[in-house]
């Protein structure tokens, strides 16, 4: 008998610890009501946890007959709930209302039209915050939250939510692709949990647009690059998800501009040979012609070309050919670049300059020229600057001179890149013709900038006007709404 006494003991001491361990190691999240459309987080989150709070009126906290609050909380971690607190007070003596909460697709929670003393056996009409607690005895599964409190009879009053949960053991998870055009990528699961996949990559492109990496959400167009997933890097799922295809306008076909050789009269950029990678830039200070840098190469034809996919008006020259001489005119303000004489430097003042043609194709501009010497526009550094200044060679044979680049087609600013989820535009969208939305289903409400506006149940969405994108799961939809 004692023996048995004795096992008994040890039983319910075992139980005692293990409930005692898990109330220990039990993880709490509590949001906290700070003004009538913001909130505060406390206790264990996870980094991409997101929480919306709204009111149907501007008094912090308060519900009165006829308006009402709403909370949805999403990216929640995989584990089960012990419990959820409402912490809440009534009026002294009136107040009713109603409560609607759901996990996932679960209503776990729900209160119709009820006096606020008879929201639980705990509940009493009062003016100072109590808790409301609901507690489960069987495992349910913490999942997207979402909360509503109407009031019916005046007033209810709202301060915070606590949830106690435990986590569950980590699971692998899936990675599905939405690429919105006509290429899918096959769907991948972690192998363990935790270990992430390598994400795909996929060949498409057209005229205006390239892949580049996969997002969370989808986006329509902006200037602005989203948080990107690269191909070939690993990603780590905190649950199922869907990535959406990610593209950015391709570059552009003259990005690389070969030299020119033709000699015509036009705009031009002029750069010295390509080992110093300089350019000119504005008119003649100080008797010189300063420089900025840029890029060259020496390609396999012994053809230079220059890295440009824009040119300011600082770096442009119009330079007129004549016969056996030029012109040259700095058409940021109309200048000229000249030379002041035999001995001289660069002046801004018309002048006649002749020009020879040298190794790859390079020119050389000159002046005072004779069978011993002349003067050419040439770089030169001082030690800490680059410029173009008037110097005397005594021979240019075999020696590389300028490059002239033709930039009339190139824009004077840089163009923005520009980022989107659907090249082919929302019409063309095979995904729209899918399986449909299911309403009775928790759905995500994005606006056309893909930022998250609601996540629950869409009788719950305070309805406007305008597009919204729709997704649930793998189904993406465009919808408008009216007035």
């Amino acid at each position: 008998m004692q023996g048995t006494i004795k096992q008994w003991i040890r039983i319910l001491l075992t139980t005692i610890l293990v409930w005692s361990s898990c109330s220990l190691w039990a993880e709490e999240l509590k949001v906290l009501v700070e003004s009538y459309n913001t909130v505060s987080l406390q206790g264990d989150m996870t980094d991409d946890l997101l929480v919306s709070y709204t009111q149907s009126h501007n008094f912090k906290s308060r519900v009165t007959a006829g308006d009402s609050i709403t909370l949805s909380i999403s990216n929640l971690p995989r584990a089960v709930v012990h419990s959820i607190t409402l912490s809440m007070h009534s009026n002294k003596s009136s107040g009713a209302g109603d409560l609607y909460l759901t996990l996932g697709d679960q209503v776990v929670w729900e209160i119709v039209d009820s006096k606020f003393s008879d929201w639980t056996d705990n509940a009493f009409y009062c003016t100072e915050y109590i808790d409301i607690t609901k507690t489960f005895d069987t495992a349910v599964p913490l999942n997207d939250l979402y909360m509503k409190i109407k009031g019916t009879v005046n007033s209810l009053y709202f301060a915070s939510i606590t949830i106690s949960y435990s986590l569950l053991e980590p699971i692998p998870f899936a990675v599905h692709f939405d690429t919105h055009v006509d290429v899918s990528c096959a769907s991948l699961v972690e192998q363990q949990a935790k270990q992430g996949v390598v994400l795909p990559t996929f060949e498409w492109s057209d005229a205006i647009w390239q892949f580049l990496g996969w997002t969370e959400h989808p986006y329509q167009t902006t200037t602005s690059l989203p948080t990107t997933y690269y191909p070939g890097t690993t990603y780590y799922p905190k649950r199922d998800v869907t990535l959406h295809a990610l593209y950015t306008t391709a570059k552009q076909a003259n990005d690389w501009l070969v030299q020119d050789t033709l000699y015509q009269s036009g705009e031009y950029v002029i750069c010295s040979p390509w080992q110093l990678q300089l350019m000119a830039y504005g008119s003649v200070k100080d008797k010189l012609l300063y420089t900025n840098h840029c890029s060259m190469q020496l390609k396999e034809d012994s053809m230079v070309c220059l890295h440009a996919t824009f040119l300011p008006m600082s770096n442009r020259y119009y330079i007129d050919f004549q016969n056996d001489s030029v012109t040259i005119r700095s058409m940021s303000d109309n200048s000229y670049i000249g030379y002041t004489s035999e001995t001289g430097g660069l002046k801004n003042q018309k002048n006649k300059w002749g020009y020879t043609i040298a190794k790859h194709k390079s020119i050389f501009f000159h002046h005072h020229q004779t069978k011993d010497a002349g003067r050419y526009i040439y770089s030169h550094t001082d030690g800490s600057k680059f410029f173009f200044k008037d110097v005397r060679f005594q021979s240019v044979d075999n020696a590389i001179g300028l490059f002239l680049f033709r930039v009339e087609d190139l824009p004077y600013q840089e163009k923005k890149k520009q980022y989107t989820s659907y090249p082919l535009g929302y019409n063309a969208l095979p995904t729209l013709s899918q399986p449909t939305i299911d309403f009775n289903q928790p759905i995500s409400i994005y606006n056309l900038m893909g930022q998250c506006l609601y996540r629950g149940m869409w009788q719950h969405f305070h309805q406007k006007s305008g597009i919204f994108i729709l997704q649930q799961g793998h189904i993406v939809k465009r919808i408008c709404l009216g007035n």
